[in-house]
């Protein structure tokens, strides 16, 4: 005989489980489980994350799902469902949809979506075991018989969890046996051990905004059974320990990554390439119409990076962001130049996605699609924060509303919410509430670690049982899944239905919502595009509005990047309101700089972070003959020449081994990602192969290992200059609007941070340094903005 337990209820059942997946399933593999069910209530938010687990650790998963189904009697009714195979799971994706998006599930939700699914009846939790204890069998009966036209496999669970249970078991089985049901064992489990019995009790008070929760009986016995305490129960009969190996064997789904799936482009008709590759030549003419450039060199990088795009499947994606963004700029709406790597495509360029040349700021395609690795281009697009969801209601326009959804995440416990959420059910006064927060940071750390840096707090919870059970529950609770948030930025588009990849719920704006989070539908396959909404380019929008109501041919785009008093004014330090480059250690950075071109900007944006800060002292002695710079050996200087002999960007990094040991760029792109993450054994690894190859070159040994290491020393920390141009454009682009446009700038970065008053009083003392009024607000003559 075997026991295996069907009905499992996890953290993804938000404030009713404290019953972690990691946990779980390694419990289980020490209890000796061949397989093991997940049953959340009316969601699917666990269910990826559980076959991954599982499959890792030897256990056959079996996907189900727990939903609330109408009862005709008005009982509280569930219905345990599992699939059996692929369409049973998308079937199960669907039905949870249905329970999210209507609040609760009807026959008539169910009918056409039960095909391989197994039902199982849990219980006294199914209105029908209930009329069977009650005594109403005939009615019970009925019930069956209505279930029957909708599922081709009933079942009838039982458990021993209480006493109500185990005194109408043979009444139930009697009834179960004369309807044909299959008896299954069932053992609701909704916590790890009987120690978590207090853990889940403090987290349905949570949840019904109680202080006193009283477990019943089934509750308290709800803990994870380990198989042979299973079969213990059930060993008097073993027809209930045969039903759960039958649906063990009657399941069997398999997932995994099938590739990308994101829509054809319907306007290139079938003919994705030729289409894509149209634009782009068009592209490429108008973006280099009257410049004095290699128009043959940017034609081979152009058709080498369609190459790969095409290699890689990648045609259609391009045209989609390609179409939203054409949309955008058609209707007034500002993009963004680009964030990331993606103004490392020359392709994104032609086609306007991004406003960054590669080729003049020596960008590389590879360090945003490597053809050696295979992985999705990732296009973030940056706009305006009041028009972004203009975009997004195109694009679900456009491809329709079931293939287009926002994406969940989980707001979790952290440490000082679980302590205080923990406080207010135990009943814990605010003032020894107050001591403990006293000793845990306001943002990230632990509990652990709060208590082992704190022997404050070690004495206060030795001292005070109030402090030490208080800390015991709030420890149980860190990091479980408190509430369902919407990504900030993601959007999935998908090429068909999304039910058929995930359950979906409502969400803002209309929309679907994911009820996978984002790593989730990334392993499925899914697509996601960051839509991000930025204050800044609303305020660049609105003052360029401002300006071309005074001067109609202003043009955001053709603005000079050689204004003198721009870049003196960015050298005075005179930044605020300015994105990236306000706050004051940046100014010392900028005046020490002397900014006097547009690389500097972009190389202080790079330098100015934890790591390579340290390095923004040499290298501005070196750029002013300060300091002696060294390239370490001569074939690196055009790559280290910009940067003064220091490796700042990522893309250093590939063009050193490009050249030093002849490493495609793809291989070098693979070697700057291994090298970043520190692990010894793969560094070890890549060391000799990037020494091989050197000395294959004809470089000495001893300089190769020297090469290497010094890439090493610097690759963790370097940035991505495809990044650090297209952001450095957004701070030059509002600079020189502050400069050139002051009160226009400064009306609209005012009234964007109305409710900061610290802002508003730096804002005003920088008007007043510039001999620019501000009125007090007047009841006549004020409007909601400052104009």
């Amino acid at each position: 005989m075997n026991f295996v337990n069907l009905y499992v209820e996890t953290e993804y059942s938000l404030l009713a489980s404290p019953l972690r997946l990691k946990d779980l399933v390694k419990s289980a593999k020490e209890y000796g489980y061949d397989a093991l069910a997940i049953t959340d209530l009316n969601n699917m938010h666990g269910a990826w994350k559980f076959y991954e687990l599982c499959s890792e650790n030897g256990i056959k998963p079996i996907i189900g799902l727990a939903i609330v189904l109408d009862s005709a009697d008005n009982f509280y009714n569930s219905l345990l469902l599992y699939a059996q195979n692929g369409a049973g799971y998308r079937n199960l994706l669907k039905i949870a949809s249905q329970a999210k998006i209507k609040g609760g599930v009807g026959f008539s939700d169910l009918r056409g979506r039960t095909s391989d699914l197994i039902a199982v009846l849990p219980g006294d939790e199914s209105e029908i075991v209930k009329l069977v204890m009650e005594g109403s069998e005939e009615r019970a009966a009925e019930l069956v018989s209505k279930y029957r036209e909708v599922f081709r496999e009933i079942c009838l669970g039982l458990d021993v969890q209480s006493e109500t249970g185990r005194r109408n078991l043979e009444k139930c089985l009697a009834f179960g046996r004369a309807q044909g049901l299959r008896p299954v064992a069932l053992h609701k489990t909704v916590y790890l051990s009987p120690d978590d019995l207090e853990a889940y009790s403090v987290l349905r008070c949570i949840d019904l905004g109680m202080k006193d929760y009283l477990p019943s009986e089934k509750e308290r016995n709800a803990h994870l059974l380990s198989k042979a305490e299973g079969i213990r129960q059930f060993r008097d009969h073993p027809e209930l320990l045969e039903g759960t190996e039958w649906i063990r064997d009657n399941c069997d789904v398999k997932l995994g990554f099938t590739g990308y799936q994101f829509p054809v482009y319907p306007e290139a008709k079938g003919q994705s390439f030729a289409y894509l590759t149209e634009l782009c030549k068009l592209g490429l003419n108008k973006r280099l119409r009257g410049k004095n450039v290699d128009f043959e060199k940017y034609k081979q990088r152009l058709f080498y990076e369609l190459g790969v795009i095409n290699q890689m499947g990648f045609n259609d994606y391009f045209l989609i962001v390609y179409d939203f963004i054409k949309y955008a700029k058609k209707s007034g709406i500002l993009v963004g130049p680009g964030r990331g790597s993606g103004p490392g495509s020359l392709v994104s360029y032609v086609l306007g996605i991004t406003e960054i040349d590669p080729l003049e700021h020596n960008l590389l395609f590879e360090r945003f699609l490597n053809p050696e690795r295979t992985s999705m281009p990732d296009i973030d697009t940056d706009f305006p924060d009041n028009r972004r969801d203009e975009v997004i209601a195109y694009v679900a326009q456009k491809y329709g509303r079931d293939r287009v959804a926002h994406i969940s995440a989980f707001g979790t416990f952290g440490v000082r919410l679980a302590l205080r959420d923990a406080a207010r059910v135990l009943d814990v006064p605010d003032v020894v509430l107050n001591e403990v927060l006293k000793h845990v940071p306001e943002f990230g750390g632990t509990l652990a670690e709060s208590i082992a840096e704190s022997e404050m707090l070690q004495r206060l919870i030795s001292e005070n049982a109030q402090v030490s059970e208080l800390v015991r529950i709030a420890g149980k609770l860190e990091g479980l899944p408190r509430h369902i948030t919407t990504h900030a930025a993601g959007i999935i588009i998908a090429d068909r239905d999304l039910t058929e990849y995930t359950a979906v719920q409502m969400g803002v704006d209309n929309l679907y919502q994911t009820q996978f989070e984002a790593t989730d539908l990334e392993k499925i396959g899914l697509v996601k595009m960051d839509f991000l909404g930025i204050r800044n380019l609303t305020i660049i929008s609105e003052v360029a509005e401002m300006v071309r109501q005074e001067n109609p041919e202003f043009d955001l785009r053709k603005i000079p990047m050689d204004d003198a008093a721009t870049y003196r004014m960015i050298a005075e330090g005179d930044t605020d309101g300015i994105f990236q480059l306000e706050s004051s250690g940046m100014r010392n950075v900028l005046r020490g700089l002397k900014t006097s071109e547009f690389n500097d900007i972009v190389n202080a944006n790079a330098l100015y972070r934890p790591g390579p800060r340290d390095m923004i002292p040499s290298f501005i002695k070196r750029k002013f003959g300060e300091e002696e710079i060294d390239y370490l050996h001569p074939d690196l200087r055009e790559i280290l020449e910009p940067t003064y002999g220091i490796i700042v960007y990522q893309e250093q990094v590939m063009l050193i081994a490009q050249k030093f040991a002849g490493y495609t760029l793809g291989m070098a792109d693979i070697l700057r990602r291994a090298i970043s993450k520190k692990n010894e054994e793969v560094m070890t690894a890549e060391r000799e192969r990037f020494v091989a190859n050197a000395v294959k070159k004809g470089y000495d040994s001893k300089v190769s290992n020297k090469i290497y290491d010094y890439i090493v020393k610097f690759a963790a920390y370097g940035f991505n200059k495809s990044h650090s141009v297209a952001y450095s454009l957004i701070s030059y682009q509002m600079a020189y609007l502050k400069r050139n446009y002051y009160t226009y700038f400064m009306s609209v970065l005012m009234t964007n941070s109305i409710g900061s008053v610290g802002l508003i009083r730096n804002y005003l003392s920088d008007c007043r340094k510039k001999r620019v009024r501000v009125y007090p607000p007047s009841v006549n003559k004020s409007e909601d903005r400052f104009v």
